[in-house]
């Protein structure tokens, strides 16, 4: 079954709009429109999808740090890369079984201290 639930957390159903969301609005907003802003959508799930972010990245196929930086830039979304070691494995799941890895890791992906918003590509040396 795709949602248990977390009562710990926020629910598994608000996880599951947020990975909806940064697949379809966001993902393909973006390809759309230059100026796309990935604040956009329902403004409940947006400190959780700027959580699963870095996993999102990993998911995509950004494999190294570099990659994940200049993305992170682009899309003005900051996170410590430290924080975040690279699993190759993520890259490989289809959409579902990273939807319910995210929920199976939820208490260590959803860290309110985890992300800063990036308003200028300057302020990326405080990483």
């Amino acid at each position: 079954m795709l949602i248990d639930s977390n009562p710990d957390f926020c629910n598994n159903q608000e996880i599951l709009n947020s990975i909806i969301e940064l697949s379809i609005v966001n993902e393909i907003g973006k390809s759309i429109s230059k100026n796309f802003n990935y604040d956009l959508g329902n403004p409940v799930l947006k400190i959780i999808k700027r959580q699963i972010y870095p996993f999102w990245l990993m998911y995509l196929g950004y494999n190294d740090k570099e990659k994940m930086l200049n993305k992170m830039i682009d899309d003005k979304i900051g996170f410590d890369l430290e924080k975040y070691p690279l699993d190759h494995s993520i890259k490989k799941m289809n959409l579902k079984v990273f939807t319910e890895y995210c929920i199976k890791n939820s208490r260590n992906i959803l860290k309110l201290n985890n992300i800063m918003k990036i308003e200028k590509e300057e302020e990326i040396e405080v990483l």
